[in-house]
C-alpha cells in the first residue's frame, strides 16, 4: 500500500501539504524539495491509478520514527485511507510512532486527536512547541503523539530534543 514518493509528483505533494496544514506548520516550497534528498527523511505515498492519495513523512530517530507531515486529499478522507496508512507504515518500520497534533481547541482539532487515539496514539500533555519553521512564521504549541504508551518525563524530553536537534536543525521554538 505504501511506496517511496515519486518526486515528479512533488507538486501535487505541495498542494496536499498546504490544502491541509495552516502556513506556520509548513515548510517553504523550496525548504522541502531539499529535503527530499535528505538521508534521514523519507516520503511515503499511496498512489491510486497513478494519482497520488494521501503521504507520510517520515524521519528516521533511530528508535523512533517522527511523522512530521500525514495527509490525505480531500476527497479520499473518511474513508478509512488514513487509518489504513497508519497501520501500513507501522508494519513497515516496526518501530513506535510519534507525531505532533494540534491542541484541541476546535471541533476539528479534536476530531484529529481522537482520530490518533483510536489508531494506538497516546497524548503526551507535556509543553511542547514547533519552532517556528522560516522567518516571519511563529512557533505552534501541539502535542507530541507517541505509540506504544505515553512517554514518561525524562523520555518525552530527550525526544523533545532529539526532534528539535534533527528535524528543525537545531532550532529552538524560543
Amino acid at each position: 500500500m505504501l511506496t517511496l514518493f515519486d518526486k515528479q509528483d512533488f507538486t501535487e505533494f505541495y498542494n496536499i501539504l498546504t490544502d491541509t496544514f495552516p502556513p506556520d506548520e509548513i515548510r517553504s516550497k523550496q525548504e522541502h524539495l531539499m529535503l527530499l534528498d535528505h538521508p534521514g527523511y523519507k516520503v511515503w505515498a499511496v498512489y491510486e491509478k497513478q494519482e497520488l492519495q494521501g503521504f507520510l513523512t517520515v524521519w528516521d530517530l533511530d528508535e523512533v520514527a517522527f511523522i512530521e507531515h500525514f495527509a490525505v486529499r480531500t476527497d479520499c478522507r473518511n474513508s478509512g485511507l488514513g487509518s489504513k496508512m497508519l497501520q501500513a507504515l507501522s508494519q513497515k518500520l516496526g518501530k513506535r510512532l510519534c507525531l505532533e497534533a494540534e491542541l484541541p481547541e476546535t471541533d476539528m482539532a479534536s476530531r484529529r486527536l481522537g482520530f490518533y487515539c483510536r489508531n494506538g496514539f497516546f497524548v503526551n500533555t507535556d509543553p511542547y512547541l514547533q519552532p517556528a519553521l522560516e522567518k516571519g512564521k511563529s512557533p505552534v504549541p501541539l502535542y507530541i503523539l507517541t505509540t506504544e504508551s505515553q512517554l514518561n518525563q525524562e523520555a518525552f524530553a530527550n525526544l523533545k530534543a532529539k526532534i528539535y536537534r534533527i528535524v528543525y536543525n537545531g532550532k529552538s521554538p524560543l
